[in-house]
């Protein structure tokens, strides 16, 4: 068992969500949710701890979770079906029972056989809209960047990028690709951030999007950005400042060093700061 996510829930309350294993093959979506005082808060599923098999499908892991302004818990993540995972969503009551609202069970999840989705970070809208970001990879392509949007009520929003989701390779050349924080800036605009394989480095990206789901070709040049930082490396986190400028967190690796912590900052037009 281990944990991937955390949020603040609207009464102080934290939550930790991540993977819980059932058996050496099955695991399903775990949670947890701690009172301020740090003891496990026995309202939530009678003992502070849930676990929950997404329906039929054979496995899942949370990789982020959102406290939602009426209480309600959402958990994105991956759910395997048949061996490939596809995007994940499940969305809790309160007390931890799914909302059958959402979608139809509960679930929301984008699969299909011989593709693979994993979701490693999530942002709401004030309208109730989901974004979750991630990487998409056939059995025979290396992995794309991933971005899609939900309607509150679980169900794929169609407005953006037509279908729901944005797909792309970002940068030049890059492979290995995987989106894993979003914010949503002040003016509607998509800020995400990850990491690629340009075949020798493995460099940040930053790419924004606006909220018809089509590259901001204002930000940047194109719509994207490129930062090599030592010879490896991960973008593994993304904040949004006041006054626009946004931090990337994550760990890179100089030439023969160990992984060092890194933070970068950008202005909102995509250059350092």
């Amino acid at each position: 068992d281990y944990f991937r996510g955390v949020a603040l829930d609207s009464d102080g309350s934290v939550v930790l969500a991540g993977t819980a294993a059932q058996t050496t093959t099955h695991f399903d979506f775990g949670i947890a949710r701690y009172l301020p005082s740090g003891a496990l808060d026995t309202a939530f599923s009678t003992d502070g701890k849930a676990t929950t098999t997404a329906n039929t499908r054979s496995s899942g892991e949370i990789r982020a979770i959102l406290g939602l302004p009426n209480g309600q818990i959402l958990g994105v993540g991956s759910i395997a079906v048949h061996g490939y995972f596809g995007a994940g969503f499940a969305r809790y009551h309160s007390w931890q029972a799914l909302d059958t609202s959402f979608d139809t069970d509960g679930f929301h999840n984008d699969w299909a056989d011989d593709i693979t989705v994993q979701l490693y970070g999530a942002a709401l809208q004030n309208d109730g809209k989901i974004i979750g970001v991630g990487s998409y990879a056939t059995t025979s392509s290396s992995p794309k960047f991933w971005i899609q949007r939900l309607l509150s009520d679980g169900l794929s929003d169609t407005s953006f990028s037509d279908d729901g989701v944005y797909l792309n390779w970002i940068g030049n050349n890059l492979e290995a690709e995987q989106g894993t924080a979003v914010v949503i800036q002040t003016d509607g605009n998509y800020l995400a951030v990850g990491s690629g394989n340009d075949g020798t480095l493995d460099p940040f990206w930053l790419v924004r999007l606006t909220p018809a789901g089509v590259l901001d070709t204002s930000f940047s040049t194109n719509g994207w950005l490129t930062n090599t930082i030592g010879t490896s490396g991960k973008a593994t986190g993304l904040l949004l400042q006041p006054d626009g400028r946004s931090i990337a967190t994550g760990y890179a690796t100089p030439s023969g060093g160990n992984a060092d912590f890194v933070l970068v900052r950008y202005f909102s037009s995509g250059t350092i700061d």
